[in-house]
């Protein structure tokens, strides 16, 4: 029940952090509460952390974001133990030691976006 409130809660500050604005493929995005440094630093929280990011991304349709738009996202992350997740999201991380300065909810997105067979970013590879 501690960790369904702390990824809850986590979930929540994923959604309306707004300290700085990045521009990313024309979307802007606000910038989070912590940065991929704050994230390794909190040895005991990244996971929570993590599922509160995923279930934020799962809010998408809720502010207009298509089911089509989101199934990559969906087909990736169903099923998948949160362990998994944090393993896909601090390898990211271990290979990218100058994005920690970044916000880690657009670092989040990244690993899970290069990760996910079906991606946004993958499809257009094909």
């Amino acid at each position: 029940m501690k960790k369904s409130f702390l990824g809850l809660l986590f979930g929540i500050v994923f959604l309306f952090g707004n300290i700085q604005v990045v521009k990313s493929e024309g979307i802007l995005v606000n910038s989070g509460f912590i940065t991929g440094n704050d994230y390794l630093n909190r040895i005991n929280q990244r996971v929570d952390y993590l599922m509160g990011v995923a279930d934020g991304m799962r809010l998408a349709p809720l502010f207009g974001a298509s089911e089509i738009k989101m199934k990559w996202f969906e087909d990736c992350i169903n099923r998948m133990p949160h362990t998994q997740l944090q393993a896909i999201v601090d390898k990211h991380l271990k290979d990218n030691p100058d994005k920690w300065k970044y916000p880690m909810h657009i670092l989040a997105f990244q690993s899970l976006n290069k990760a996910c067979p079906n991606s946004l970013i993958n499809k257009n590879k094909r």
